[in-house]
């Protein structure tokens, strides 16, 4: 008997159909939270004169590229690209959030005075969850390196 991985009678795997519908509730959830409210934020913030070194755009395009590293990762979870696809989006989101850290004021002009707050101390604090995440999809890659299916029965159980 040869052991090729696990009986795949002890997992279920969802349809593709399943993980693509899901990823499309995981995109727009983001989207709204990544991408729509931190936009609007910063429009408001610029209409009331307070002024922030991060641009709009910036924002919006680093929110596209982590919603769709979610989206590729919830897809293909079980398969043995969702290591090095979630290695990829661990690592975008550190450089992202170490960007922000590097960026983060705001100056609040008047007549009188110019006040700049800055705050890229929380950023850096909240970079913790990319690296651990980072972890995480490392050694994923190397267990299904080694021992390709392993997971399965743990991800999906039947």
């Amino acid at each position: 008997m040869t052991t090729e991985g696990p009986d795949p009678s002890t997992y279920r795997i969802p349809s593709l159909a399943r993980r693509l519908v899901v990823a499309a509730l995981i995109a727009v959830a983001l989207l709204v939270f990544i991408v729509i409210v931190p936009f609007e934020l910063l429009t408001r913030l610029s209409g009331f004169g307070i002024i922030t070194p991060l641009a709009a755009t910036t924002v919006v395009g680093a929110g596209v590229v982590i919603t769709g590293f979610a989206v590729a990762r919830h897809i293909l979870k079980p398969t043995r690209a969702y290591g090095p696809v979630s290695i990829a989006g661990s690592a975008f989101g550190l450089a992202y959030l170490y960007f922000i850290s590097r960026n983060a004021s705001a100056m609040i002009q008047s007549h009188d005075a110019t006040v700049t707050l800055t705050y890229g101390t929380v950023f850096l604090l909240l970079v913790v969850v990319p690296m651990l995440n980072l972890a995480a999809a490392v050694t994923t890659t190397v267990e299904d390196v080694q021992h390709p299916g392993e997971r399965l029965p743990f991800d999906y159980p039947a």
